[in-house]
């Protein structure tokens, strides 16, 4: 700590202003000093200076601080900013660090550096935040937080460099721009920053197809997003390359069926952009929406058997596996769809959970299962009915069952509650749809599933290829067999959004998707799960706006299901089971219709004979 200023000599007791020097903590007025303090050499420079009756060796004040260092950080200390208690000494950051905090006046945030600026009209001790706040500004020429200057040619505050120097020309790519410091412009430095990202990241790779795929894919960013954004992005997908260079030693050994194994769809989903950059530089093999589905069913049900891998129906359940599959292969050699990768699974699973049931209640072989327990299963897991005739089916055809067994039947059809909008809803709908401030793309989702009966699955599949113009010059799309002509109004909207449209991948262009709803993966359809969000917005289901338009349609005069299984798409089951439910609706409608037909006809013969 500084020593306090005494007025008064030890030696002669006389009156002085200030101490003119100390020895031993005792203080010298002037003419005590030239008397007591005798010229002697400095012991370490062998400068002359004056020690207290000549008592050596003396040092001066540039030897005494030679190889001090701060108490607290270590570092070379020419001159204390103060002393600890036990005379360590300090420098001033360190000094600052071991004050209490004090609370500033302005932010009342705690701070051990308040100070004052009077030279700035600041009187008051205040943090460095705000004191910067008060002196501070981002130089809108040079994006520096600086002090203000003075104007500028156009009129606007700078700091004192853009002041003097004027207008920024890069000395790197000579081009006017923003100033990041003397020799470069904030162009050049993030440019060269981005590629230093990428080559450091890159040399993390050992093998060399991934390290020249991450190149690659790091400058494909910066040309996609900028150096700057490019520079912060390309190091979340370093993990995902590792990976690869991990796991596939060859490029040309990769397939979908490996990558689907090593990442799975959920991973190859979150590293889309990646994944789609490879695909199209032709490092990765190009995978369709059916493929990826289909080998991440695949995988699922490899899991579900080998979790169940010591239970006694294991053998049961691979074999139950291995008939589905069969039946699938048989139905894509006939030409027929069949069932997918995903209903296998679903089987599967249901059987995997009726067998569970049956072990909890002590049988362990498919013998001891009868009708009567598999009715308490069904009462107790309903959900899992709708997917168990199928392995019951091939159980009592290629097991041992002791007697057939059955699921109990439950007749689907369509719920009452809310079955279908309103009048006055369904035409709220279709003015939003058709209002020229909703965004495009959701108000021709709209229209296609209220107006034209496509479901969200069926609707997120539709190609450019599908539409075409008429010979009148309107617009026709074709859902299933034959193509439907556009309502005026509804093409407008297509054409509308047709002129938005955009790719969600941002390696490819709207040009390069073959769907009329781009997905995020490259060649992708927009998903279903996408639609949902929409319908939710929508404040509605898509059973009620198939039901809608299906009523719309059989109120017209339509009876038989071929119609709108050819004209839309839509499967003849579920046809027929939305006709025979609004068939009693629709004759109440037309019951009402004629009604009041009769009755305005009943008016207007009144009003004409008033006797």
């Amino acid at each position: 700590m500084p020593k306090e200023p005494k007025t008064q000599c030890d030696c002669c007791h006389s009156q002085m202003p200030k101490a003119h020097a100390w020895h031993e903590d005792k203080a010298f007025c002037q003419k005590c000093y030239l008397k007591h303090f005798q010229s002697v050499a400095c012991d370490g420079c062998g400068k002359s200076i004056r020690s207290f009756n000549g008592e050596e060796p003396a040092l001066c004040k540039s030897c005494k601080v030679k190889g001090r260092v701060c108490g607290g950080c270590g570092n070379a200390l020419a001159q204390a900013s103060s002393k600890r208690e036990d005379g360590t000494a300090l420098c001033w950051p360190c000094t600052r660090n071991e004050r209490d905090p004090v609370t500033c006046p302005m932010c009342n945030k705690p701070s051990k550096a308040l100070s004052r600026m009077p030279g700035e009209g600041i009187e008051e001790a205040i943090c460095e935040h705000c004191r910067n706040q008060k002196t501070h500004f981002t130089c809108p020429a040079c994006n520096k937080y600086r002090k203000p200057a003075g104007l500028d040619a156009s009129g606007q505050i700078v700091c004192a460099k853009c002041r003097s120097e004027g207008p920024f020309v890069c000395p790197t790519c000579k081009k006017p721009g923003v100033r990041h410091s003397a020799k470069k412009c904030q162009s050049c430095y993030w440019s060269e920053h981005a590629s230093k990202a990428i080559e450091r990241d890159a040399a993390m790779l050992p093998r060399i197809w991934t390290r020249t795929a991450y190149k690659q894919f790091g400058q494909a960013l910066v040309g996609l997003y900028g150096p700057q954004k490019a520079s912060h992005r390309v190091s979340k997908y370093l993990s995902f390359f590792i990976a690869l260079d991990s796991r596939y030693p060859e490029v040309n050994n990769v397939s979908v069926q490996d990558l689907i194994a090593g990442f799975g769809k959920d991973g190859l989903r979150r590293n889309t952009t990646a994944v789609s950059f490879l695909i199209k530089a032709g490092f990765l093999p190009r995978a369709t929406d059916w493929e990826l589905d289909h080998h991440s069913e695949n995988q699922e049900q490899e899991r579900l058997l080998e979790r169940n891998a010591d239970k006694w129906f294991h053998p049961l359940l691979v074999r139950f596996r291995q008939h589905s599959l069969e039946m699938q292969q048989v139905s894509l050699d006939r030409g027929r769809k069949g069932p997918n990768a995903h209903t296998i699974k679903t089987w599967l699973f249901g059987a995997t959970k009726l067998l569970e049931y049956c072990s909890d209640q002590g049988i362990d072989n498919i013998g001891g299962i009868d009708s009567l327990l598999l009715e308490q299963f069904v009462v107790s897991s309903p959900g899992y009915q709708a997917v168990l005739p199928r392995f019951v089916n091939y159980a009592n055809k290629h097991e041992k069952v002791f007697r057939k067994i059955y699921v109990p039947k439950n007749q689907v059809s369509v719920k009452n509650e809310q079955l279908m909008l309103t009048d006055a809803r369904s035409a709220a709908l279709i003015r939003r749809f058709l209002d020229p401030a909703t965004d495009p793309k959701e108000a021709l989702l709209g229209i296609l599933m209220l107006l034209y009966a496509q479901i969200a699955t069926r609707v997120v599949k539709l190609k450019l290829s599908q539409i075409s113009e008429t010979q009148s010059g309107g617009v026709a799309i074709k859902f299933a067999r034959m193509p439907i002509t556009l309502e005026a109004d509804i093409a407008v909207v297509l054409k509308r959004y047709l002129e938005t449209r955009k790719a969600l991948s941002p390696m490819e262009s709207s040009e390069q998707n073959e769907y009329l709803f781009p997905g995020r993966r490259i060649g992708s359809h927009l998903t279903a799960a996408s639609v949902a969000y929409y319908i939710e917005r929508w404040e509605t289901t898509s059973e009620q706006l198939l039901s809608t338009c299906l009523f719309t349609i059989f109120q017209s005069g339509v009876r038989h299901p071929n119609v709108p299984h050819h004209a839309f798409g839509v499967s003849k089951a579920v046809c027929a089971r939305y006709l025979s439910r609004l068939d009693s609706r629709m004759t109440d409608a037309i019951d009402i219709r004629l009604r009041t037909q009769l009755r305005n006809r009943q008016k207007r013969a009144e009003a004409s004979n008033p006797s």
